[in-house]
């Protein structure tokens, strides 16, 4: 190009305000003006949409950081300081169930199992105030498929398998544990073997009863109910101050809770774990479930290395993180130890409430539960998020499991009932497990809890 052209070409831009050959900064000063220019010119409706965008971000924000800070608040706002101890922080010393002649609450052992059944027999005296038939025949006027309705039992089957009352096991240590824990401090929470209700206890205790000094102290969000006790619902009760849960606080207090152990009768349960054996592992099929006595080949060559004739054993993982097992010779047998070794426990308070009184007399049973731990029962709304006395006792008719995939096929309401009838109660033993049942379920432990022996099929 010739340099006069490329001269006067620069000059004109300039006489035009394009550039400034004299000073660089100008490229950024016009840069500057086209950005605002622009921005001034970008239509309001779009200047609100951002701006509604920017203050609905900031309103998540702060409702997220809420959440986390009550939820945190729920598990932790009770727990006592993470202390150096060779186990457990123990701070109710009365309740650590560590020696043999301190602080019993309770006649020991199981020697003194039928002597406390005195104490089951004195919750006849409780307030029944809905009575077995009252629940059938409301059941009998919903909309449920004709087979359930079919197989509902009679008001006079279920007195017979079970009595005409609720039976609740160690009422007389609800005291000691009302008079050692601090209320703000304590805790109720369900413990108990597979399918045996725990999740039922803790969902009719969430919704229905609270612990005014917690409420008063930690707010509404904690009224000191807990879905499972902090060294875990289903493991045995040696786990005690010697354990912790998945996701359970290392630093909580595992003397502040009162565990309501659930038990059901052993010849529906054997037919539950036939359903969800959960952790519990043994050679099984729906042709032959409950199966203590072996019948076909791979019954007798169990799981755990070793040929067995006599009857088929069962493993258990009670904590999924760890290798170790436990291997009980058959399902009647897992019942039996499971329950023995807190019947055989004195040295700490828990109440053992059964499963089908859940059914029959939810309503006595959770208030017998509630008081004992040093609650009152008013029912938590959840639509209006507050206690709410007017609503009456919240019962829970539907399954109580949540309706994860571990849990598909739970039972509700009405199903759970016909399942405790006779008629299927032992509909899929063979007599030979039937026999073998009869031989080896503790008898004494049978009998505190009201549950009958089978004739004959």
């Amino acid at each position: 190009m010739d340099s006069s052209l490329a001269v006067d070409s620069i000059n004109v831009a300039k006489k035009e305000g394009n550039i400034d050959i004299h000073d660089d900064s100008t490229w950024k000063q016009q840069k500057s003006r086209r950005e605002k220019n622009k921005s001034r010119n970008r239509p309001r409706g779009q200047t609100n949409q951002d701006r509604t965008l920017l203050i609905a971000l900031l309103v998540l924000a702060v409702v997220t950081i809420t959440q986390v800070v009550m939820v945190e608040r729920f598990f932790v706002s009770t727990e006592t300081p993470v202390v150096s101890h060779d186990i457990q922080y123990i701070k109710n010393t009365a309740l650590n169930g560590r020696t043999e002649d301190a602080g019993s609450t309770t006649e020991g052992g199981l020697s003194g199992i039928i002597n406390r059944a005195a104490s089951a027999s004195s919750a006849a005296s409780v307030s029944i105030l809905r009575e077995p038939v009252d629940i059938v025949a409301e059941v009998l006027q919903r909309d449920v498929p004709l087979d359930v309705k079919e197989n509902l039992p009679s008001r006079e089957e279920v007195v017979k398998l079970y009595g005409a009352t609720p039976r609740i096991l160690g009422l007389e240590t609800c005291q000691a544990f009302r008079d050692t824990v601090k209320q703000q401090d304590a805790f109720i929470a369900p413990a108990g073997m597979f399918n045996t209700g725990t999740n039922l206890i803790y969902e009719y205790l969430e919704q229905n009863c609270n612990l005014p000094d917690k409420v008063r102290v930690h707010g509404i969000v904690s009224r000191g109910m807990r879905f499972q006790v902090p060294w875990g619902k289903h493991a045995p009760a040696s786990w005690r101050l010697n354990h912790f849960a998945k996701d359970a606080p290392k630093s909580i207090d595992q003397t502040a809770f009162l565990p309501i152990v659930a038990i059901k009768d052993p010849f529906t349960w054997m037919q539950s774990m036939c359903r969800h054996g959960y952790a519990a592992f043994w050679p099984h099929s729906k042709q032959h479930c409950p199966n203590l006595v072996p019948m076909y080949p791979y019954e007798e060559q169990n799981k755990f290395g070793e040929v067995n004739t006599d009857s088929v054993k069962v493993g258990l993982k009670y904590d999924a993180y760890s290798q170790d097992r436990i291997i009980y010779d058959s399902l009647a047998h897992l019942w039996n130890e499971w329950y023995a070794e807190w019947l055989n426990v004195t040295h700490f308070p828990f109440l053992v409430v059964r499963f089908e009184d859940l059914l029959f007399h939810a309503e006595a049973v959770i208030t017998e539960v509630c008081h004992c731990g040093g609650g009152v029962m008013e029912p938590f709304s959840m639509r209006k998020g507050k206690l709410d006395d007017s609503q009456g006792f919240q019962y829970i008719e539907d399954s109580a499991k949540g309706g994860q995939k571990i849990h598909e096929g739970s039972s509700g309401f009405a199903t759970a009932i016909t399942k405790v009838g006779e008629k299927i109660r032992m509909e899929q033993y063979t007599e030979e497990d039937m026999e073998f049942a009869k031989k080896v379920l503790r008898k004494d432990i049978m009998e505190v809890f009201h549950y009958t022996m089978p004739s004959s099929l």
